[in-house]
């Protein structure tokens, strides 16, 4: 509160008040701060900035209760959150749906792997990605050995076919983690195949891959099915963006 006051008296010197509306600034500013207090009242007093008039109200209100449900996803309050955040998901504008679908991620709650999974055919590719990312999280914390989590790597799996480029690379990412099979291959196959320098990528996830065995393997399975220099090229670049540097680091200690 005092640094909302403070921001106040300092916007009301700089700026004609005719020009600036520093009473609704302070607004944005009062809950996004608000979004680093661990707090039941805040949790409400975020879901009351949720139905305000003023999208962006609802957008910052939206990202606050994300990053609350992120760093403390048990806070009693939170309970609450869910219906409403399911009801802007599904009528507000794109940038309240992406924070909402960041929220239900980081609340990790089972109850959430329908509505995430309609989100997968938002007309907008960032809902989408946002729902690729929130299903991956659901699935590998609340379904370990469950039905369920083979089908959200399923629908995944399906965003690999996605008209964006975006959301086909968030989709694959998301397969790696989830570490599933054959889903982890289809997500391999989708990053080796596409352009871009994707080294550093794979090998911040060669735990989901189990042994690198495997991910050779698979490099050496797309390489033999490329026909043309340019559908080899991507796999070629993968290849030396990841085991360059442990060429370098093993001719180092051979030396």
């Amino acid at each position: 509160a005092e640094i909302v006051r403070k921001t106040i008296n300092e916007r009301e010197s700089w700026f004609d008040k005719d020009k600036v509306m520093i009473a609704s600034d302070a607004r944005h500013l009062a809950v996004r701060l608000l979004g680093d207090c661990e707090h039941e009242d805040v949790v409400d007093t975020l879901l009351t900035a949720m139905n305000d008039d003023d999208a962006e109200l609802r957008r910052d209100a939206s990202e606050s209760l994300a990053r609350i449900a992120e760093k403390n996803p048990k806070l009693p309050a939170l309970e609450n959150t869910w219906g409403a955040l399911v009801t802007h998901l599904q009528t507000d504008g794109r940038s309240v749906r992406v924070a909402c679908v960041r929220a239900l991620g980081a609340l990790a709650q089972r109850k959430s792997m329908e509505v995430l999974t309609d989100s997968l055919s938002d007309k907008e590719p960032a809902v989408r990605s946002a729902a690729i990312e929130a299903l991956a999280k659901i699935a590998k914390l609340c379904f370990a050995n469950h039905p369920k989590r083979k089908s959200a790597a399923s629908a995944i799996q399906a965003m690999l076919k996605d008209n964006e480029n975006s959301v086909k690379r968030v989709a694959a990412l998301a397969l790696l983690d989830l570490g599933d099979g054959e889903a982890v291959h289809a997500g391999l196959d989708s990053i080796i195949r596409s352009k871009g320098s994707i080294g550093p990528v794979i090998k911040g996830r060669m735990h989901s891959l189990r042994n690198e065995i495997v991910f050779e393997k698979q490099l050496v399975q797309v390489l033999t099915e490329c026909s043309t220099s340019s559908e080899r090229q991507p796999v070629f670049n993968c290849i030396g963006d990841i085991y360059q540097p442990r060429a370098h680091q093993d001719r180092s200690l051979s030396s």
